[in-house]
């Protein structure tokens, strides 16, 4: 079982750790998350609450047993072609519904870029692109 966490919060909430203590995941289970990567633009404010929201979640997901993978953002972008001012949060949803087509309705919302772009990280991170997508929707789950 692989999963993707995208750091669209910085706050870990007592709800998602349920979650997490939910999944049943084995000890060693593999989590790609998106490292945080402050910008200069955010200013201290920002790179301390980022950097600190980020940590948390490494923490969180070790403690529970996961094996934390950082994947920067500008890697899985470019893999899958999202760079540049041109590529906007609906082509994630694009790419990710045509990866996994059998998840492609929990994707239609505009509000469900972040759960496009955390199938995309772990497709990084599982290093699959160009597979038959009906095998790959059943081993990554959102």
């Amino acid at each position: 079982m692989i999963f993707s966490f995208l750091m669209l919060s910085y706050f870990v909430s007592s709800h998602a750790v349920q979650h997490l203590e939910r999944c049943l995941a084995f000890v060693g289970t593999t989590a790609y998350i998106e490292q945080s990567i402050p910008y200069p633009q955010d200013g201290k404010q920002g790179w301390w609450s980022g950097g600190f929201g980020y940590g948390l979640w490494i923490g969180v997901l070790v403690a529970s047993g996961f094996s934390v993978v950082p994947v920067p953002s500008v890697s899985w972008k470019k893999e899958f072609e999202l760079t540049g001012k041109s590529s906007t949060k609906d082509d994630s949803r694009r790419v990710a519904s045509e990866l996994f087509p059998s998840l492609s309705p929990l994707l239609k919302r505009k509000k469900d870029h972040g759960r496009a772009e955390a199938l995309l990280i772990a497709a990084y991170g599982k290093g699959l692109k160009n597979l038959n997508p009906s095998c790959m929707s059943e081993e990554l789950l959102p």
